[in-house]
């Protein structure tokens, strides 16, 4: 089985603001997903989720992946303008 990357960047930090104001934990999100909590948080570092990963975060966030994305083209965009 093939697992497509998501390769957006500022992802993570996208995803991790998300969290940060929802107030889930990597527990809460391991629990939600299955996805092992140490797996989160290294990619959370890394930025290398696969589109499934991605996709089952942002559900048990409650926000649609597409917003996600969004956000983090628009911090991306605004990164690019500053140069």
């Amino acid at each position: 089985m093939r697992h497509d990357e998501l390769k957006v960047r500022h992802f993570p930090d996208v995803l991790q603001a998300e969290m940060n104001r929802r107030g889930t934990s990597l527990r809460d999100l391991e629990g939600q997903t299955g996805i092992p909590k140490s797996t989160i948080g290294r990619k959370l570092s890394f930025g290398n989720f696969s589109l499934e990963e991605a996709d089952r975060l942002s559900m048990a966030l409650g926000v649609k992946l597409s917003t996600l994305i969004r956000r983090a083209e628009a911090l991306a965009s605004k990164e690019g303008e500053k140069r």
